[in-house]
């Protein structure tokens, strides 16, 4: 339900497309400079938020909460006036810093991007790029813009360099993509932590079967990266309640659930199915229909000897039991490179679902159940 009214001094936040369609503003005006070239340029973000971020309000009235700055210590509110910016060097110890201070560590303000070096893209390990800016060519400088762009492109190079942006020094990476210079702000190399700290395992000693199978998983899936494909299905979804609320409606979010006219088709696809288990009483009393599924469409599988599972696969013949992690690997790799071992396994499944599971196999079974049942 939607509350009518605002409160005061609170305005309606524009959503992010409105925000994008509205004609953004430039982050920062100045030039891009190399050697004795100067390129008159405009700053824009080139990240576009997917949702605002929330308003915390009071329950009953939907006043907007604001929060006051306080002594931890007492609880009591302190002055704007008597606050001031302090470094914990120590737990519990800490070195006040005065604006004078702040002064003395100030950059010098600069209306430029100064390039210092062109390298190769590859060069630059990705975890030092941090966020997406374009850069927009002011006035007449199009030209020159043009220019600079075309050239990195042709040379298949990337510009580092340095500006000042809101008082802080940053590292950048300039990019030509397509019609626009790209502007990737860069992480200082001090910045980042040395992953020596974490506790990691060495080169892998694994036999070459496993790397084998590892390395086949990967090619099935490779292929060319498409971001388009990859949705933030939680902020659409969102959108979609904020939008019905607003406007009174009682929301209803659709369950996703596998289509059921393309279940047999999805698993007729399948090479192999498998069917792991813990050794437990839940496990025993499970009723097998997963291997029931994989073998009624004749696809072989692979399952741990427990349960319902040791009575409907016959190890060697219509599929391979594996308990350890190496019996895996092996049971799959055998299956992976021998494709007639894998039609003939699955066909000697379909067998047993037919002759053991099928309706025709059990309706005298449950009518004999029925029959014992109701007298």
């Amino acid at each position: 339900m939607a509350a009518k009214g605002t409160t005061k001094g609170s305005r309606k936040a524009p959503s992010p497309e409105a925000e994008s369609s509205a004609g953004a503003r430039p982050s920062w005006r100045g030039m891009i400079s190399f050697g004795l070239v100067n390129v008159p340029v405009n700053l824009y973000t080139a990240v576009k938020p997917e949702l605002h971020e929330m308003n915390y309000l009071r329950k009953n009235d939907l006043c907007p909460i604001s929060y006051r700055k306080v002594c931890r210590l007492t609880g009591e509110e302190v002055p704007f006036k008597d606050i001031v910016k302090g470094y914990e060097y120590r737990d519990g110890d800490f070195v006040v810093l005065d604006d004078e201070d702040f002064q003395k560590a100030d950059v010098k303000k600069t209306s430029t991007i100064d390039v210092a070096v062109f390298v190769d893209e590859k060069d630059v390990d990705p975890k030092y790029m941090e966020k997406p800016y374009y850069l927009e060519p002011e006035g007449k400088a199009h030209k020159p813009y043009a220019l600079f762009r075309d050239a990195m492109a042709r040379s298949q190079k990337v510009g580092i360099g340095i500006f000042v942006l809101r008082d802080r020094e940053h590292l950048v990476m300039l990019k030509a993509e397509g019609k626009v210079i790209l502007l990737i702000m860069l992480r200082f190399a001090a910045s980042l932590r040395d992953p020596k700290a974490l506790d990691l395992p060495a080169k892998a000693d694994v036999p070459k079967n496993q790397m084998d199978l590892a390395l086949d998983l990967i090619k099935k899936f490779e292929g060319p990266f498409e971001p388009e494909t990859f949705k933030d299905t939680y902020a659409a979804r969102l959108r979609s309640i904020i939008a019905a609320k607003a406007k009174g409606r009682t929301v209803h979010v659709r369950e996703e659930k596998v289509p059921r006219e393309t279940e047999v088709e999805d698993l007729r696809n399948l090479d192999i199915g498998v069917m792991p288990l813990l050794d437990d009483p839940w496990s025993w009393g499970k009723c097998g229909l997963k291997i029931l599924q994989y073998y009624g469409t004749a696809v072989p599988a692979v399952c741990t000897p427990v349960g319902i599972n040791r009575d409907v696969v016959e190890d060697g013949v219509n599929g391979f039991w594996a308990a350890t992690e190496n019996e895996w690997v092996q049971r799959l790799s055998t299956l992976i490179e021998q494709h007639e071992l894998r039609r003939r396994m699955g066909m000697r499944g379909h067998e047993v679902t037919l002759k053991s599971f099928s309706l025709q196999a059990c309706a005298p079974l449950l009518e004999q159940v029925l029959r014992e049942a109701s007298t």
